[in-house]
């Protein structure tokens, strides 16, 4: 067999056995979280980029997980809510960074994003 079928067997023999990466479903304890949000500067008429850092503190790794982004503006008031599937792994015990999630066109009033996980 070739390299790669044994890689795809085993990741799949992993996550058969429970020992590979999880959903987010399985994550009760909360133990993803998002430690940073930052919202790229944009022009009028442009797509929103955020940044996400993310911290996993599970001893599982969790793969492709949904996040929903509320646009907020200068008085507090929730303009727009998007959700965005941030497709990758997110291994046990690590902090990662998610650069320029394209959450497509929104509102120029914007001024701050609040990110947070939510079920697929």
């Amino acid at each position: 067999m070739k390299t790669s079928t044994l890689t795809f067997l085993a990741a799949c023999a992993a996550i058969w056995a429970g020992t590979g990466p999880a959903a987010l479903a399985d994550d009760p304890a909360g133990s993803l979280r998002i430690t940073e949000t930052t919202l790229l500067p944009m022009d009028v008429g442009t797509n929103a980029a955020v940044t996400l850092r993310i911290r996993n503190d599970s001893t599982q790794g969790f793969k492709d997980p949904s996040v929903q982004c509320d646009f907020i503006d200068d008085a507090g008031t929730t303009l727009l809510s998007r959700k965005q599937v941030l497709h990758g792994d997110f291994p046990a015990q690590q902090t990662t960074t998610h650069t320029h999630i394209d959450f497509g066109t929104i509102d120029q009033k914007t001024k701050t994003v609040k990110c947070q996980f939510v079920a697929g």
